[in-house]
C-alpha cells in the first residue's frame, strides 16, 4: 500500500484530504482551524496537500519528509507550511526546487528549518542510530509557535509569551543548530540538561536559543507528540476508509 501511495500523489492526497474534511465535520472541531502534521512519508503527504492546492485545513507540519516525492511545480499553494529536516537529509537540488514551488504558488506564509548534523527519521526515538533530542524538541517547538500564529489574527506571536525586556548576553543560553530561516531568540533560565550542549557538535556562525526554562520542557513535548502521533494514525485510518 505504502509503494502505491508513493508513486500516486493524487491517490495519497485524496486520503488525506478526505481524513480533513472528516475531520472538519465532526461537531467539536472548527473547520476553520484545522492543521496536519506528517512524519517521514506522513510529512511528504503534507507538503504535497498543500502543493496539489488544497485548502480545507489552514496549515501544515512536515518533520524529515521526504522531498523526492514531490508535487510538480505550478500550483496555486492556500496552506501556511512548516518544514524540520535534519541538515543531512534532503538534497540540495530538492530544498530549492520546494522553496521554488512554495514562492511560486504565492504560499500565505512558510518556514524550513534544517537542523546541523542530523540525519533523517530524527523524531523516531527507537531509532537509536538517528535519533535527535535537540532537533526532536526543537522542531516539536517551532511547529507550537507556528500554529499559535497561524490560527491567530496577528501575524505575530502574542506579546505575553515574550520578554517584556531584553537580557543581556550573560543571561541567555544559547545551543548550536544550522537554519534556513531568520529566528528569534527567546530568553530562557535553564538549558535542560538532556540537549544537546556546545561540545556534541559544531558551533555554527548563527546560533539560537533552545527554548523552554526548565527540563521538564523536553518530557512535555515528547508526552505532546505521543498524542499527536496517535491522533494522526486515526486520522489516516478514517481518510483511507472514506476515500
Amino acid at each position: 500500500m505504502l509503494n502505491s501511495y508513493r508513486n500516486d500523489i493524487d491517490l495519497f492526497v485524496q486520503r488525506i484530504d478526505a481524513a480533513v474534511k472528516a475531520a472538519a465535520d465532526h461537531p467539536s472541531v472548527d473547520a476553520d482551524k484545522i492543521a496536519i502534521i506528517g512524519y517521514c512519508f506522513g510529512g511528504t503527504g503534507v507538503i504535497n496537500y498543500a502543493l496539489t492546492g488544497r485548502s480545507e485545513a489552514r496549515a501544515i507540519a512536515s518533520f524529515h519528509g521526504g522531498l523526492s516525492k514531490r508535487a510538480p511545480l505550478g500550483g496555486k499553494v492556500h496552506v501556511k507550511m512548516m518544514i524540520a529536516s535534519g541538515g543531512e537529509d534532503d538534497a540540495a537540488s530538492d530544498i530549492e526546487d520546494l522553496e521554488l514551488a512554495m514562492k511560486e504558488g504565492q504560499a500565505p506564509a512558510w518556514e524550513y528549518t534544517r537542523y546541523h548534523g542530523v540525519l533523517h527519521s530524527f523524531t523516531e526515538w527507537a531509532r537509536e542510530d538517528r535519533y535527535n533530542l535537540h532537533a526532536d524538541v526543537r522542531s516539536w517547538e517551532a511547529m507550537e509557535n507556528f500554529f499559535r500564529t497561524a490560527f491567530s489574527e496577528n501575524s505575530v506571536v502574542e506579546t505575553d509569551m515574550l520578554p517584556t525586556t531584553m537580557p543581556t548576553m550573560a543571561e541567555v543560553t544559547f545551543a548550536p543548530t544550522d537554519v534556513m530561516m531568520e529566528e528569534t531568540a527567546v530568553p530562557t533560565t535553564t538549558t535542560p540538561t538532556a540537549m544537546p550542549t556546545s561540545d556534541d557538535s559544531e558551533i555554527e556562525e548563527e546560533e539560537v536559543l533552545l527554548a523552554g526554562d526548565d527540563t521538564t520542557s523536553a518530557a512535555t513535548a515528547m508526552s505532546n507528540r505521543v498524542v499527536a502521533m496517535a491522533m494522526g494514525l486515526m486520522a489516516a485510518v478514517v481518510g483511507i476508509s472514506l476515500a
